[in-house]
């Protein structure tokens, strides 16, 4: 009879955590108010897009949307609506507190949210 000879407990645990942190990402929820408007407009977003630590200044790239185009396209946002999209980047390091949203773009009117204080989910809902 042969004998199974299981993983040590340590090695299982090191494989574990290697393959949540390779998971991890960084979920901005965005919400664009247009309660107050009564016209529909219309809004993009680039990929040049980051998260920016705002103690060290470190960037952390943008990787997918949802319920927004990509430039050049445009998604239209209906007027007296609060209309919704999700923005996905890469994860942060543990020792960013606070970053904000910012769309570096070379036009004016890019998007840019500031102070937003990290949480452990690494999900988070701003208003643009």
């Amino acid at each position: 009879m042969s004998e199974i000879i299981e993983k040590p407990k340590t090695l299982a645990n090191i494989e574990v955590a290697y393959s949540t942190e390779e998971e991890r990402q960084t979920i901005v929820h965005c919400i664009y108010d247009l309660t107050r408007n009564i016209w529909d407009s219309a809004a993009r977003i680039w990929p040049s897009t980051i998260l920016v630590c705002e103690h060290t200044g470190r960037e952390f790239k943008f990787h997918h949307a949802e319920g927004i185009s990509l430039f050049p396209d445009w998604t239209i946002m209906y007027g007296g609506k609060k209309n919704r999209f999700t923005l996905i980047f890469e994860p942060m390091p543990r020792d960013v507190k606070v970053f904000e949203l910012y769309e570096r773009i070379p036009e004016p009117r890019g998007w840019r949210v500031k102070g937003i204080k990290r949480n452990k989910s690494d999900v988070y809902t701003v208003t643009l």
